[in-house]
């Protein structure tokens, strides 16, 4: 089993991925829970889990710089 950590380029969000051995060659990709980028992917024998260590929104933030606003509007229930 090895353990690797990937940043989503985007939101910032952390994972850790393990991997177990499996017979069969899989390929695939997993995406941020986050913000739903794709973050990592794979080919070969053997079976990606992620776990998500820090979750940040990285992109709300450029969002509301880009908009002018100061507060995200789906989180602050005042605006």
């Amino acid at each position: 089993m090895s353990k690797t950590r990937v940043e989503c380029p985007v939101c910032g969000s952390v994972y850790e991925f393990t991997s177990q051995s499996i017979q069969d060659i899989d390929t695939g990709h997993i995406s941020c829970f986050v913000c739903n980028t794709i973050i990592f992917e794979y080919n070969g024998c053997d079976i990606w889990y992620p776990f998500l260590l820090n979750k940040k929104e990285n992109h709300l933030n450029s969002n509301l710089e880009t908009t002018g606003l100061t507060t995200d509007p789906l989180s602050d229930p005042t605006v």
